[in-house]
């Protein structure tokens, strides 16, 4: 159960992003939304559908990513053959597996309902405005001058967040009692006019936990928004 509720905060977790270059949060946010293609651009995706496949602690897992802009989400995880639906309407959150349907806890609502927001063209200035954090300077990751924005997100645990000098986010690492959290986050592609970053590794105790490529990502497609209700008992 611990190895699955750490995938499931993984998976929320890719969530995160800002950019930087600058002294302020505010200039963090500014340049971020510039590299990720403008705020017209973001403004521009009202849908986003993502498929994805990789590993997991070794197994084969999956993913897919609805969201239509502004309060429709929904991921549907396979994990080692066991799929875990999470989503909302904007007004129930809740959570299905083994055929159980269940409300989210407080705390998983308030990190659901920002997962994936910069990596499905939602943006960043909400994202940050959903916690506190500072610019902390620059650190050189992997030979990269980082600028480095540190913080805690609502419902979260603190995080660092690492920007390439382009203001693209290439790592983010998370503080947790099972272990920290290392996500490297690169291959960034252009999806309906803005950039979307195609591969997710997760590294725990110095070892890969999980590795997750986008298959496909559809920018304004048309989904059926009774997908988002949550299911008759």
């Amino acid at each position: 159960m611990k190895k699955l509720n750490l995938f499931l905060s993984l998976i929320l977790i890719l969530v995160m992003g800002t950019a930087a270059s600058a002294q302020t949060v505010d200039d963090v946010i500014s340049k971020a939304t510039a590299a990720i293609g403008g705020q017209s651009a973001i403004d521009a995706v009202k849908s986003i559908r993502m498929t994805m496949t990789g590993t997991l602690m070794g197994g084969e897992s999956s993913m897919e990513v609805l969201i239509v802009k502004p309060n429709c989400k929904m991921i549907k995880s396979t994990i080692q053959g066991m799929e875990i639906i999470t989503a909302t309407n904007g007004t129930d959150y809740w959570r299905s597996q083994l055929g159980q349907v269940t409300d989210m806890t407080a705390s998983a609502r308030e990190q659901f309902g920002s997962s994936f927001n910069q990596y499905s063209a939602d943006g960043i200035a909400d994202l940050i405005g959903n916690g506190t954090f500072t610019y902390s300077g620059k650190e050189v990751v992997n030979g990269i001058s980082a600028d480095v924005v540190k913080g805690a997100f609502t419902g979260s645990g603190p995080v660092s967040m690492y920007f390439d000098p382009t203001g693209l986010p290439f790592r983010m690492l998370m503080y947790n009692d099972e272990g920290d959290l290392d996500m490297y986050i690169t291959d960034y592609r252009d999806v309906g006019g803005v950039k979307i970053a195609y591969k997710f590794e997760s590294i725990v105790k110095g070892s890969s936990l999980m590795v997750m490529e986008i298959t496909k990502a559809e920018a304004n497609v048309d989904i059926d928004l009774s997908i988002f209700d949550k299911p008759a008992q």
